[in-house]
């Protein structure tokens, strides 16, 4: 078994919060409730991740906000 992700150009958030001394809080409230979009769409496909830390946040333009999947605690699989 294995996870496929797409190649994400960006960087992980805890590198843009060292990059970016002042964060906007309309910014950083975007990129909360995508990381909880991402989180609850995972659930409710039967997936939990467990360590959501910042480094495993990827940031790309626009911002896209991608959970990255490398701590995957359950992965329900539907045969």
């Amino acid at each position: 078994m294995y996870v496929v992700m797409d190649y994400i150009e960006g960087q992980n958030l805890n590198d843009y919060v060292r990059d970016n001394s002042i964060c906007e809080l309309p910014f950083a409230s975007q990129v909360v409730r995508r990381i909880a979009r991402g989180l609850d769409y995972m659930h409710a496909k039967g997936t939990v991740h467990y360590g959501v830390k910042p480094s495993g946040v990827m940031i790309a333009a626009g911002p896209t906000v991608t959970v990255n999947n490398s701590r995957l605690a359950r992965l329900r699989i539907a045969c």
